[in-house]
This record gives C-alpha cells, structure tokens and sequence, in this order.
C-alpha cells in the first residue's frame, strides 16, 4: 500500500464495515479513503478491470496543443522579461482576431533603439531595456505587438523596440488582453476579508472551466507574529468523484510565504466541506491563496 492518496477520478465506490475504496479507471488506482492509501494495477490489468467494472477512461485536456501566442512583459522589478504561453484555445483564437482586425489610427510608433536579442525566450533574465517596466508585447500569427505599461498604446511593430504603427485600442480589446495575460487558463476569484466586519466579498474575475468551485464559509484568523493555527472551511464543489489536490496558503508578497497546507481531498459529487489552517503575521495585511482544480482565489486578508 502507497501513502497519500494520488490524484485521480474515482469510476467505481466499494464499500465495507471500515472501508471504502474508490477505483480510477485512468491509472488503475484502488484507493483507499478511510486509510489514506492506495495500491495500482499495471495496464493489462487495469483493461481487465475497467471492461470488468464496465467504466472507462475519461477524457483528458490536449497537453499537447500548438503553441499559437507568446506574451512577454518586461518585469516590475527589473529582473528582465517573463513570457507566458498560450495554446491554442478558443479565447486565443478570439484574441488573435480582434488584434488582426484592430484599427490603424495612422500614427507612426517610432523606433526606440536597436534589438537587444532575436527573441525574449532566448534571453530573459537580467535584460536592462529602455522602456517602462510592465511593457507588453504579444507573439501572434507571425505578427508582434507592443502594448504599453499603461494599455493607451498598442502599436504592431517590425521588432520589441522598433518602429510601427499604431492601432486602436479599444476597452474591449484591452480587457481581452489583460485577461488573457493575468488568469487565462484558471477560474479565478478576487477579494477581500476584513476581520473587523467579518465580512467576505469575492469577485468572479475571469470564468474558464474547472473540476472544483470553491466557496468560503467561515475565516478564523489572528493577526501575531508567525501564526499558524489561523483556520478556513471551504466548500469544494465537485460534479464527478474525485481525489485532487487543495492548496491553501498566505503570503506577504510572492517571495515572502507565510504557512498553509497542500493535500489531496477526495471529494463526492456535489459539495464537500474541508477545513484548513494557514499562518499570519502581525502586518495589518497579506494574502491567502485557495487552489484547486482549475479554480483560484486570492483573498486579502485586513484587520
């Protein structure tokens, strides 16, 4: 028997008098729940079963889609540029769109210096430029874009820091943008608690499919040094049987962690209710991130 349960989608549920064993026909896990632990067959065996239990397996995400965008930012904090890829998708196939049918405004982006690389994914740390940390540039059907810090210019250009022309940007577009970059692919909430009021608000920032939603019910938490007993219960709402990783942890900045906790959940059709504790400090605020599934919240945390 392994320890810790693996993440996977439970088919079939056995039960006995201390057991209760869910069975993955993807990988041939037979799990058990109660006991946290579990054993698999080998792929000649887990066929056997699945034509015997009469299941099979469920279909999963093309990891292998063709790469259709690229999008680079130069960092904040000067570290250099990061870049995010895109596959191809339905909301990049719009975006690509609305980027091709933009309108040119008639005005000249001019050249800001010389290339500094023939790509950004050959060379992006520690690349000192001369534009604004948080410029933009977008790798799409065989055309650049540079989007400003601000979003008031885009422009397609012939290089990162050559010249162009100038398109319209319009909100709509620039929203596409923004959302694509920031949450694309997950289903992503942000919010607040403020501990004075006991008051919860989340917004639903960008919807993209997932096998988990995810609600806050209850927040106990403790402004003091290195905390670690602060406690959340969540509703983890799952529409099949399934054994996935919840992720829960607080942080004060993205290289300044606090606590929290990662484990695998089994999780019954409809709404299962977890507990988990995360630390603190005695700022007046800082953040806990909820995973699971593909859904994502990022709850600031306020006295």
């Amino acid at each position: 028997m392994g320890q810790k349960l693996p993440e996977c989608i439970a088919n079939v549920e056995f039960k006995t008098d201390d057991k209760t064993i869910w069975y993955s026909a993807d990988n041939g896990y037979f799990c058990d729940i109660i006991n946290n632990c579990f054993i698999t067959v080998d792929d000649d065996t887990r066929s056997r079963v699945n034509e015997l239990f009469g299941v099979s397996e469920s279909e999963k995400s093309d990891t292998k889609k063709e790469t259709v965008m690229y999008i680079y930012q130069y960092d904040w904090d000067f570290s250099g540029v990061s870049y995010k890829t895109i596959r191809a998708c339905e909301e990049a196939s719009a975006l690509i769109e609305a980027l091709n049918s933009a309108k040119k405004t008639g005005e000249i982006a001019e050249k800001i210096a010389d290339e500094v690389c023939d790509s950004f994914r050959d060379q992006i740390y520690s690349i000192s430029l001369p534009v604004e940390t948080g410029t933009k540039w977008i790798e799409a059907d065989g055309k650049l874009y540079r989007i400003s810090r601000d979003y008031k210019q885009l422009c397609i250009v012939n290089s990162y820091l050559g010249a162009g022309e100038v398109l319209e940007l319009t909100e709509e577009l620039s929203d596409m943008i923004k959302d694509m970059k920031s949450y694309w692919p997950n289903n992503v909430y942000y919010g607040e608690y403020d501990k004075s009021n006991n008051e919860i608000t989340l917004k639903h920032s960008y919807s993209a499919n997932s096998s988990v939603d995810i609600k806050i019910t209850e927040i106990d938490v403790k402004f003091k040094y290195h905390y670690t007993k602060n406690k959340i219960t969540l509703e983890l709402i799952s529409d099949i049987y399934q054994i996935t990783e919840v992720d829960v942890w607080s942080y004060k900045s993205e290289d300044n962690h606090l606590d929290g906790a990662r484990r695998n959940v089994p999780l019954r059709a409809g709404t299962n209710v977890e507990e988990f504790s995360f630390g603190s400090d005695f700022v007046d605020y800082f953040w806990l991130s909820i995973i699971s599934g593909n859904t994502r919240i990022e709850l600031k945390i306020q006295m």
